[in-house]
């Protein structure tokens, strides 16, 4: 399929990618990896009047230090795989396939919010903060304050998400489960789980059950109780919402368990 009409930019800063959002108006869209943007565009779910590129404005840093990762819009999922942190590798690699994550990005990845995914969760269990900037300047939104509903975000059409801060407890051990019905498909429901070394405390974010994903922290003998409580799954072609609300609770046993 061809996608519908759109006039192309390939701005070479992040002020000129600015000043062309804006000319857009509130039909432009913001080009990085186009993993997801791409086949929106030949379903004809997405019609941008403008498609801006910001593959020459040069975000592409990745910095790992101890007290965090500053993941910029232009790293690719790969990238991270390769040299992140726990949990990252780990979430990565259930990530669709290694072609898809050659040229998908990790702060596109976030920002499309499919409830599915597994980087909105990672981006919450790791207490993460997108950096925007936009006409009014430069704005830190919490992770927890990002996701609004399935695909959509508190991001403005004349706003850039230049990266993302992530924010790992240190000490803490981690595990990412889910369960799909094909290796590289969405998942039914998955879990990021985590529990500090002295075990007391834990978290688990959770992707597949809800409208997005979303976080519970607790114990860790009652986080399995505590996400399957605060999911809202429902009835669809792939699975029943009772069964994703057991998988929910489920993984995050076994996830705790380790």
């Amino acid at each position: 399929m061809k996608p519908p009409p759109f006039e192309y930019r390939r701005p070479a800063s992040l002020e000129e990618a600015l000043a062309d959002l804006a000319a857009g108006g509130e039909d432009a869209k913001v080009l990085a990896g186009g993993q997801s943007l791409v086949p929106m565009l030949a379903f004809r779910l997405a019609r941008p009047s403008v498609l801006v590129d910001i593959n020459r404005t040069g975000l592409d840093r990745l910095e790992v230090t101890p007290d965090g990762i500053r993941v910029e819009a232009l790293v690719r999922q790969r990238d991270l795989e390769r040299e992140g942190p726990a949990p990252l590798p780990e979430a990565l690699r259930l990530v669709a396939h290694p072609a898809i994550r050659n040229r998908g990005t990790v702060v596109g990845s976030i920002c499309h919010a499919d409830p599915a995914a597994e980087l909105p969760a990672v981006a919450l269990a790791l207490d993460g903060e997108l950096e925007i900037h936009g006409p009014s300047g430069r704005r830190l939104v919490p992770a927890v304050r990002l996701f609004t509903g399935p695909l959509t975000t508190v991001l403005e059409a004349s706003e850039v998400a230049t990266a993302v801060r992530l924010h790992p407890p240190a000490g803490w051990r981690w595990r990412v489960l889910e369960v799909s019905r094909r290796a590289g498909d969405f998942a039914l429901v998955g879990v990021v789980a985590g529990t500090s070394a002295a075990r007391d405390v834990g978290r688990v974010a959770v992707f597949g059950a809800g409208p997005t994903a979303f976080r519970v922290d607790g114990h860790p003998e009652e986080l399995a109780e505590l996400a399957m409580a605060a999911c809202r799954p429902v009835d669809d072609i792939h699975a029943p919402a009772g069964y994703r609300r057991g998988l929910v609770g489920e993984l995050t046993r076994r996830a705790l368990a380790v």
